[in-house]
């Protein structure tokens, strides 16, 4: 099959161009695969990570407020509070759904998980928030500050009258009636002491952090109240009818001390602030540790695969970029010996013709070309090889014209065969000539 040089030249470019082609629609590809895990990291991972972040953020602040509200000390304090925690959880609440919404397989269980302790969490904040807001420590401080004071003084007021009344019927009554009046203001004094303790109890109660310590001092402040009603039951059968009228009123001062009394206990044995601070540390804590947890999960496990795309999108790159170099390497060995090869061929038949040409311009036409290329150059040596045959086909006609023989036929290759039209006229001249020359003979013969 015959090649031509241009044939050969458009056969080795092509194949470079082929491979160039080659390599940049693997390059357009692979940058196309790693456009999809960038974008796959961007779109999907990244967003998943930056969700749960903010989850976390969101857990935060409400854990915050939710300290803030057990540590405030008015109802206007815990509302604000209670209210930063309402507007948390919304946005928590959405930024989880738009989480689930992207996550998928063990992550969408994963965000399952997190919403059930979540709705924990909720439920206890909001019964943080009702013990926060109803504060019995406060309740009961202010119940035992107003109307338990209130009571007491009446009592304590009643008591001294009842104190000062029996001194006096003792230093006008001596005797029987003096004992009996010393006693009276005895228990007058009893009961006022007993008042006293009750309200310093009361106080304590209030402040005690321990449930345990609490029920002790509600038990002790029962105890004094029976024993307030032993000594006013006394003070009762030792009345005289000058104090029964402040007796029937201290009786109704005492009962009404006694009922803000065990209003005061029943409020501040509920310590609401504290069991809001034990459920926030405990069940509460547990619950945001496992809901914390979880975030954690889910963070790891968006890292690991934004660190899998990662290195996915490394490898990709680091294949594409060797294959690519090995193509342009090849491409560039293909292109230098492609121009080597074709040099060589090209200027080895041009030399080998031009020293033909030499020779024959010598006048030396014996050598012949031997070249077997099937292109140009080889087009051009079968030609000069042809020129040289016919040369020496004229050499040999010339030869026997030397020699005299004159019956040779001279071949002409063509219309345009100068060298044998002129051979061909100086053979028909010379046989003329001869044959002129061989009649005069004969004439003078």
């Amino acid at each position: 099959m015959r090649f031509t040089i241009k044939a050969k030249l458009l056969g080795g470019f092509g194949a470079i161009v082929l491979l160039l082609t080659l390599t940049s629609l693997l390059g357009l590809s692979s940058i196309s695969t790693i456009n999809d895990l960038v974008d796959n990291i961007m779109r999907r991972i990244y967003p998943k990570v930056d969700l749960a972040f903010q989850l976390d953020q969101k857990l935060l602040e409400i854990s915050r407020a939710q300290k803030l509200l057990i540590l405030a000390e008015d109802q206007k304090e815990v509302a604000a509070q209670a209210e930063v925690m309402q507007q948390a959880g919304k946005r928590l609440d959405a930024a989880r759904d738009k989480l689930r919404e992207l996550e998928d397989g063990q992550g969408k269980t994963l965000v399952d998980r997190f919403s059930a302790k979540w709705e924990q969490y909720v439920a206890l904040n909001k019964e943080i928030i009702a013990l926060a807001t109803r504060n019995s420590d406060v309740l009961a401080t202010n119940l035992c500050l107003a109307d338990g004071q209130a009571a007491y003084e009446r009592c304590v007021g009643l008591l001294q009258k009842v104190a000062s009344q029996s001194y006096a019927d003792q230093q006008r009554a001596p005797g029987e009636p003096a004992r009996l009046a010393s006693q009276r203001a005895h228990l007058a004094e009893k009961i006022q002491l007993a008042l006293v303790t009750l309200q310093r109890d009361e106080r304590s109660l209030i402040l005690q952090s321990s449930a345990k310590d609490a029920q002790e001092t509600a038990k002790r402040i029962e105890s004094l109240k029976s024993e307030v009603n032993a000594d006013l039951s006394s003070l009762d059968r030792l009345a005289t009818p000058e104090l029964q009228g402040a007796l029937a009123e201290l009786r109704g001062a005492w009962s009404r001390f006694a009922e803000i009394n065990q209003r005061v206990v029943s409020v501040g044995l509920e310590h609401s602030i504290q069991h809001a601070q034990e459920l926030a540390n405990g069940k509460g804590r547990e619950a945001l540790d496992a809901a914390q947890e979880i975030l954690n999960n889910l963070v790891e496990g968006g890292e690991k695969e934004m660190e899998q795309a990662g290195k996915t999108t490394d490898e990709t790159e680091a294949r594409v970029r060797w294959i690519m170099l090995l193509v342009l390497a090849v491409s560039v060995l293909l292109g230098a010996g492609l121009g080597l090869w074709l040099a060589m061929s090209i200027s080895k038949g041009l030399g080998k013709a031009v020293g033909l040409a030499d020779t024959i311009a010598l006048g030396d036409v014996s050598h012949t070309l031997e070249i077997r290329q099937k292109d140009e150059i080889g087009q051009l040596a079968e030609a000069m090889n042809k020129m040289c045959q016919n040369l020496r086909d004229s050499v040999k006609v010339a030869e026997r014209m030397a020699e005299g023989d004159l019956t040779m036929e001279v071949k002409v290759l063509g219309e345009r065969d100068a060298l044998g039209h002129a051979l061909e006229k100086m053979v028909t001249k010379l046989k003329s000539v001869v044959s002129e020359v061989q009649s005069a003979a004969h004439n003078v013969a």
